[in-house]
């Protein structure tokens, strides 16, 4: 509307320079005026509810029941949108939380991989360090990766307390003496070190500029993790980033990692391949994540919008989109970290593979899914036909994933199920650092068709884009859109 009242005016000669530009929050407000007003439910309204309607609208209220995943969320900007293409709600929150995702996905993919590559040119197998005990004169039988593990934590006055509630000061000095004879043990454990020294300041200045104080480079404990929060049980410091959308503030690192009490004594993670993939993750997460959460966090906090929002959504606009985009700001749905809490979720989490992965239908429903690609558009039939006459098996294939992954970073790191995410355990590790896949044996039918499907359906959208004579970025935008449309997808 603005915009279209700036043209008007320089058509009729008059100056609108010194008018202030249209901010986000116009332009999103307008566009739900548009809509049907649905305010907020009144107290009479509730008391004569029927009994199925108040439990449908209470179970609406929970964001973890009620448009969740992107896919849905993604659903409700374009009806937000009046279904427009490129509307504010498209393009000013859901693109922006969705590419800032994948690029953090993308930057740590590519922080592990440069690591394997790395220790591979050097000669070190990291899989057998993961797994080989030396004989080093202390009743602890420890993998050469755990020593190194200790080897970086004992230069820390911090951490050494708390590897002092495991081993005596003497085994300590036997430990990192054992490391610093070994010319490759000591490499890993500097090239560990050297990722985190050279991102600290690089998160210490983000950190500042989205209002996060209280930074102690020696306090921070980035690389330091408790042993009895597994992958899926730990608390990202990325769950900072959350407090610039309601909370109470924390320093980075607060929930995550050890709690900072000079005589605090915890079990702390050994292992130095498991301590860089969490810091890794964390880090490269809180790196991409940080000023999106401070622009998109400003607009969620408006008081204009969020009273628009809710006015067309029965009251519950406002808290859905905040809680979706805290989600996507860890990379998971928010649990609580208890053990109980996370005992429950190592159980979905381990147990899911079962429930699903031995089931012909899993994998069949999968494969199901291409269907649904061929239905966007009549040229996509010919187009997947094409495509799996082509390159569905053998090295035609593998060519055609390689191609495909290099042109979408959102294929190269997608997740079809928000509770198979890679959990970046010691198990993961070793098939990681081996050149392995890293889905689990259960899970293997459904994710090898799972992978085929994107994979002939990501091209064959490309190639009807192309031939609709879109550029190179728009045919991956419009391949990227199919994508998440019809396949299944576990993003937050």
């Amino acid at each position: 509307v603005v915009n279209e009242f700036k043209k008007l005016a320089d058509e009729a000669g008059i100056d609108t320079t010194d008018l202030p530009d249209s901010t986000p929050y116009d332009d999103l407000i307008l566009k739900l005026k548009e809509r049907k007003q649905k305010p907020d439910l009144t107290n009479r309204d509730r008391r004569n509810m029927t009994k199925l309607r108040k439990m449908l609208f209470t179970l609406k209220k929970y964001p973890k029941l009620y448009f969740l995943n992107m896919s849905r969320i993604k659903r409700l900007a374009r009806a937000l949108d009046n279904y427009e293409d490129n509307g504010p709600f498209t393009t000013q929150i859901y693109n922006r939380v969705k590419n800032t995702d994948t690029k953090a996905a993308v930057n740590f993919t590519s922080v592990m991989e440069a690591s394997r590559e790395l220790f591979t040119e050097r000669g070190i197998d990291a899989t057998e360090m993961m797994t080989e005990v030396k004989d080093i004169g202390i009743k602890d039988k420890l993998a050469t990766s755990e020593r190194i593990g200790v080897w970086a934590l004992a230069q820390n006055e911090r951490t050494l307390n708390h590897l002092r509630s495991e081993f005596s000061q003497e085994e300590i000095n036997k430990i990192v003496a054992s490391v610093e004879a070994n010319d490759n043990e000591v490499f890993v454990g500097n090239e560990v070190k050297g990722y985190f020294e050279t991102e600290w300041p690089i998160f210490e200045a983000i950190a500042k500029s989205v209002g996060l104080k209280g930074l102690v480079k020696e306090q921070n404990y980035i690389t330091a993790f408790v042993t009895d929060q597994g992958d899926t049980g730990e608390a990202d410091f990325v769950e900072e980033l959350t407090t610039q959308l309601g909370g109470r503030a924390k320093t980075p690192g607060e929930e995550r990692a050890i709690k900072r009490k000079p005589g605090a004594k915890r079990n702390i993670e050994l292992d130095v391949f498991n301590i860089y993939a969490r810091g890794a993750k964390s880090i490269e997460r809180f790196k991409a994540m940080a000023p999106m959460a401070k622009e998109v966090g400003k607009i969620m906090n408006n008081k204009g919008f969020k009273q628009a929002i809710n006015n067309v959504t029965y009251g519950q606009g406002a808290n859905l989109f905040n809680e979706w985009l805290k989600d996507s700001v860890r990379g998971k749905s928010y649990d609580n970290t208890g053990r109980f809490s996370s005992a429950i979720r190592y159980l979905r989490h381990s147990s899911i593979h079962y429930v699903l992965g031995y089931k012909v239908l899993t994998a069949g429903k999968q494969g199901i899914s291409l269907l649904t690609a061929m239905a966007k558009d009549p040229r996509m039939v010919p187009a997947v036909m094409n495509n799996l006459i082509h390159y569905s098996v053998g090295n035609n294939y593998t060519k055609l994933e390689t191609e495909v992954n290099a042109k979408s970073p959102l294929v190269r790191t997608r997740d079809w199920n928000r509770d198979l995410r890679q959990v970046w355990d010691n198990k993961a590790l070793k098939k990681f650092y081996a050149g392995k896949k890293l889905s689990p044996m259960a899970m293997r039918m459904a994710t090898f068709i799972d992978r085929h499907t994107v994979v002939i359906s990501w091209k064959a959208a490309y190639d009807v884009a192309q031939d609709k004579g879109m550029n190179e970025k728009e045919s991956v935008r419009y391949a990227d859109g199919v994508i998440e449309d019809t396949q299944p997808m576990g993003k937050a």
